[in-house]
């Protein structure tokens, strides 16, 4: 092996290791009630988020409906249905609000 293969090992090495150190701490730290509840409320603070979302949408309200979705999907990146309501009430909001500036 030439010294570029060696450094390569090395790098791919320590971060073999780094990765397995964080997945034990985030293990470790996920075991206690507080942070199983933190990630519960969070959850459901997210759901609220995106009911609150399905509303405003339902009223045409795509601004409020686009900022609701937008925050239950960075509270919980899991919900990958509140990502696709985003980008479409989005597409709404923006289609909607073209057309307001061409009426005036």
């Amino acid at each position: 092996m030439n010294d570029d293969q060696l450094k390569i090992a090395a790098a791919s090495q320590a971060e073999l290791l780094a990765t397995n150190y964080a997945a034990s701490v985030i293990e470790l730290m996920t075991r206690g009630w507080y942070y199983k509840m933190g990630r519960f409320l969070i959850r459901e603070i997210a759901e609220w988020y995106f009911i609150a979302g399905l509303v405003d949408a339902k009223y045409e309200c795509y601004q409020r409906a686009a900022k609701r979705f937008y925050a239950a999907w960075h509270l919980a990146p899991e919900m990958e249905n509140a990502a696709t309501y985003y980008w479409g009430v989005r597409r709404a909001y923006e289609k909607e609000a073209g057309q307001n500036k061409r009426i005036t």
